[in-house]
């Protein structure tokens, strides 16, 4: 169903819609193993050589479009490294001139960091811990 505007932001509907159905499963194996949804645009779209690079940090579709909707070509990259963090992932499709869709999946029941090596592997990276 398509989003529109209104007092609650839709990332709240969704934490309260996985927090409704972890509470009216009946036993932990009746709970989902992953979380899917699903954002679709009518924007410019893009083709397929754009596709590609989308995910890469710092990367625009090319100089005309950075410059006429802005942004520094990061904030794909930072949705799939935070599907990740959530033992997730984000995939994309797109059309030229009818519009693009992300499909995300992040797991229901998260391990600790501990426990997930790339993740843990990566945060000391980062941080130098």
């Amino acid at each position: 169903f398509p989003w529109s505007p209104g007092p609650m932001p839709p990332a709240d509907t969704r934490l309260d819609l996985l927090a409704e159905s972890q509470r009216v499963s009946k036993t932990p194996d009746s709970r989902p193993e992953a979380i899917w949804f699903q954002v679709t645009d009518t924007g410019i779209g893009m083709t397929p050589e754009q596709l590609s690079n989308l995910f890469q940090p710092f990367t625009q579709a090319d100089v005309a479009i950075a410059k006429k909707y802005g942004g520094t070509g990061l904030g794909l990259t930072i949705c799939r490294k935070l599907a990740a963090i959530l033992q997730g992932d984000i995939v994309a499709a797109s059309t030229p001139g009818e519009g693009s869709s992300f499909l995300v999946r992040v797991a229901a029941s998260l391990q600790p960091p501990s426990q997930q090596p790339a993740v843990a592997a990566a945060t000391t990276d980062r941080l130098g811990t």
